[in-house]
């Protein structure tokens, strides 16, 4: 048996108060799911979005990608996080920097590329490292290739987000960013959590391999997982193709990141394209697998969305449990409370259990 959990990120299906962002995509389309999404369909979309079943809502605090896997393994978060308006305090900041060969630059609140083009010149010239906090929780950190070594910068960066949390200044993430001759040229891009251990989780489960990409390895550092780097949907579904076939005992799990690229930016026909895209993959997926394959299809937050844009920050609404093996599709009613019904999930899959237990109903054979 192989198990395939796939996270379409950013896609909320459903909320009781406003609408959704796959309701908005929908609505400004004019979309007939069975036609443009036929697969989904057929596994319950229609369900989802109708609020009536196939959903799950996040219980952690804080709304995002981070939240929203962790839940997956179970991990519910009841941290919030800190803006840092003025920037990291300096204590903090030159304790951190002592037996690293660099110091920081910058240290101000605002958007990452006119910051780094601010001090890009100082950066080149005195060798140090580009530091700034964002809107979201977050702080970066950008430097060119070359001048600083990537796995140095890694360490501070761990360092300084240890340091923060024993001052009480919890952070969501750090983000590494490395360039290649200018600004404008982004060569690498590393997300940096807070550590916690998901490898026993994993282990439990009894699978031969554990298959992730790089933003679900960057969101739960797994210490035996066979890591794959995904620019793109489409290169997680090649590799799907490559492997899945002649696998077995393998548990996949992937960020399919495309429709989140896209909301956050505020493509509409991206975001429609996307998941089209994404639509016919799984079709080609589902007749690959083998009768005892299930497969599992999931998000991990929605995108707000405006009049006529989908906006940067996540939304708090439902987003989507769809659930199928070989055979059979199966429905849950209602709203789960918890991601973690997904940990649950693999569990009784895994062991080969009934899945009634946990509220789903076989709808095929």
């Amino acid at each position: 048996m192989n198990l395939f959990l796939l996270v379409i990120d950013g896609l909320g299906m459903w909320n009781d108060k406003h609408c959704s962002t796959f309701h908005f995509l929908e609505n400004h389309y004019n979309i007939d799911t069975a036609t443009e999404f036929p697969t989904l369909a057929e596994l319950g979309i229609d369900k989802a979005k109708a609020g009536i079943g196939n959903l799950l809502l996040q219980k952690s605090i804080g709304v995002g990608s981070l939240e929203g896997h962790r839940e997956m393994l179970g991990y519910v978060s009841n941290s919030t996080y800190t803006i840092l308006s003025d920037g990291i305090p300096t204590t903090i900041l030159q304790t951190a920097e002592k037996d690293f060969p660099f110091h920081c630059i910058g240290n101000i609140q605002g958007r990452g590329q006119q910051i780094i083009h601010k001090f890009w010149e100082q950066h080149k010239k005195e060798r140090s490292l580009i530091i700034y906090s964002g809107f979201d929780y977050t702080v970066s950190m950008a430097f060119e290739q070359g001048l600083l070594e990537n796995n140095s910068v890694q360490d501070f960066a761990k360092r300084l987000m240890i340091a923060l949390q024993e001052n009480g200044i919890p952070i969501r993430k750090f983000i590494i960013r490395e360039f290649k001759g200018s600004p404008k040229v982004k060569v690498s891009e590393k997300e940096l959590f807070y550590p916690i251990d998901f490898d026993s989780t994993i282990n439990h489960l009894g699978f031969n391999s554990f298959v992730v990409n790089n933003k679900i390895q960057d969101i739960f550092d797994f210490s035996n997982a066979r890591v794959f780097v995904t620019d793109s949907d489409n290169d997680c579904f090649k590799c799907l193709d490559n492997i899945s076939c002649s696998s077995s005992n393998y548990f996949f799990f992937l960020n399919l990141g495309d429709f989140d690229y896209n909301a956050h930016i505020g493509n509409i026909d991206g975001c429609l394209k996307v998941l089209q895209n994404a639509d016919l993959n799984l079709f080609k997926l589902r007749k690959c697998m083998n009768e005892s394959d299930f497969l599992i299809i999931t998000s991990d937050h929605g995108v707000r969305y405006g009049e006529s844009d989908l906006y940067f920050s996540h939304l708090r609404e439902c987003t989507l449990l769809l659930v199928s093996n070989g055979n059979s599709i199966y429905y849950h009613p209602g709203v789960a409370q918890g991601h973690g019904l997904i940990l649950d999930l693999l569990h009784h899959i895994c062991n080969s259990q009934d899945l009634s237990i946990l509220g789903f109903y076989k709808l095929e054979g």
